[in-house]
């Protein structure tokens, strides 16, 4: 079944600005500020990199088996006694979520306000009002 080109909304990108996630800022609501005042039509997640938390591998790699950090350093520690057993855990999760419909966001698998403040606080001040589609 096809639809004509009148039934679907066609993208102009209009030479809107956009931005990468990652700006050399230390506080939320100064960088979403920012992000409305310069590219409020296209705004994005902001992401600290000045904050360790929000370091692309330790954002993204909570509640993964193994993952351990001392200091500034983050690795994979599968000698742990507790390795083997987190990771069955993690794969018992996962099979939840794809095949039982566990609700992801109560997961391991959903970022935390912790090591993403600057989403839960995008999605705080933008409505569905103010999202151009």
């Amino acid at each position: 079944m096809s639809s004509s080109s009148s039934d679907q909304q066609k993208f102009s990108a209009d030479g809107l600005p956009t931005l990468i996630g990652s700006l050399p800022l230390k506080s939320h609501e100064e960088a979403l500020d920012l992000i409305f005042r310069y590219t409020g039509q296209i705004p994005l997640w902001p992401q600290l990199p000045c904050r360790p938390e929000e370091r692309m591998l330790y954002q993204f790699m909570e509640g993964i088996p193994g993952l351990e950090q001392q200091e500034d350093r983050i690795f994979f520690n599968t000698a742990n006694d507790a390795f083997q057993t987190e990771l069955l855990e993690f794969f018992e999760e996962y099979l939840a979520i794809t095949e039982a419909g566990v609700d992801l966001l109560a997961s391991r698998f959903a970022v935390s306000r912790d090591r993403a403040p600057g989403l839960y606080l995008l999605r705080e001040k933008v409505s569905p009002e103010t999202i151009l589609l």
